[in-house]
């Protein structure tokens, strides 16, 4: 972390009169750019490849590249309440079901697509009102699970940068809203671009939870947490395909999407 700006550069092979005043106008050229501490150490061994005076001063002073700042979180106290490991309890509990729940959404929505793809009673399946074949049929769940591979790729490096918070508000509003078309969709292209999309969206749950978690929970309750979070997406494959399946003999393949939005 670089506090303070300061600048300053050891010139071990210059002395005398001369020496000092080139030594004011570099600290002078470097203290005008830098808005960073920087620490410019030049050994007499390094000085030794200039030819003369004049060439290490035509080296420092052309414009120097913006250096920058770095920033590190810290907090005031052990117990600053404002630590989001000091908070309650209660509070990491709910955060972790949250999370949990959520990502158990969007984990389910990858294997209710299998429930309607073969008819079923006075229900007409994807197969036969696409008339598409078993094998492209299947694409809905590959190109779902590409959508999750390649968001999750995009998405945890995004929260990285610029936070939790607004990975999971922009990427489940998408998700949310690229589930009506799936519902309407009346041909297997118009199924398979909106649901790749909306994994990618979706995926924010699956490449953020976990550091959301390691954000809140100390080292000693972090492997509980994690397991109590992985508890909804492990049984997610299989509850989406319980629930995708009654809905769907009560309803139309449609209905396996509109339910998500429940």
């Amino acid at each position: 972390m670089m506090h303070d700006a300061f600048a300053y550069i050891e010139l071990d092979n210059l002395s005398g009169d001369n020496g000092l005043s080139f030594y004011d106008d570099v600290l002078s050229s470097l203290c005008d750019q830098y808005s960073a501490r920087l620490k410019l150490r030049l050994s007499a061994a390094y000085i030794d490849g200039f030819d003369s005076e004049s060439d290490l001063h035509n080296r420092f002073s052309k414009p120097l590249p913006e250096i920058p700042l770095a920033l590190e979180v810290n907090w005031e106290a052990q117990y600053d309440p404002a630590n989001p490991k000091n908070w309650s309890s209660l509070a990491k509990g709910m955060i972790v079901a949250i999370l949990s729940f959520a990502t158990t959404t969007v984990i389910c929505y990858s294997t209710s697509y299998s429930s309607c793809l073969i008819s079923g009673g006075r229900q007409q399946g994807i197969i036969e009102e696409f008339h598409i074949s078993d094998t492209i049929a299947a694409l809905g769940i590959t190109m779902y699970l590409l959508g999750i591979a390649v968001g999750s790729l995009i998405l945890a490096p995004l929260s990285e940068m610029y936070g939790r918070k607004p990975g999971y508000i922009t990427g489940m509003a998408l998700f949310t809203i690229l589930i009506l078309p799936c519902a309407l969709a009346d041909n297997l292209a118009a199924l398979l671009v909106p649901r790749f999309f909306g994994a990618v969206a979706g995926s924010v749950m699956i490449s953020n939870s976990p550091g959301t978690i390691n954000d809140i929970v100390t080292e000693e309750y972090r492997a509980l947490a994690f397991s109590m979070w992985s508890i909804g997406p492990f049984l997610g494959p299989v509850i989406g395909s319980l629930i995708g399946g009654f809905v769907f003999e009560v309803g139309c393949h449609q209905s396996t999407s509109i339910e998500h939005l429940g």
